[in-house]
């Protein structure tokens, strides 16, 4: 996956639009499994100092996908 993002993006013919989105998308995967996977911890009530900071990094990650779609629409 990562292999088919960079050559998207290092694509000279890619257009800027086309490499936010790519990024967008692959950042949105690879994040999802590491989400998903803390999110049982804290299901489970174990380390509360990494899914407090796993919480923080999903607020930024939502900040990274509103401001993709702001580029997008301007």
């Amino acid at each position: 996956m990562v292999h088919l993002a960079l050559k998207w993006i290092s694509n000279q013919c890619s257009t800027f639009a086309e490499c936010l989105i790519v990024f967008a998308a692959v950042e949105g995967i690879f994040f999802s499994n590491s989400f998903a996977s803390v999110f049982w911890l804290k299901k489970q009530g174990l380390l509360p100092g990494l899914t407090f900071s796993n919480k923080l990094i999903g607020h930024d990650e939502g900040m990274h996908a509103d401001f993709t779609c702001f580029l997008l629409s301007h």
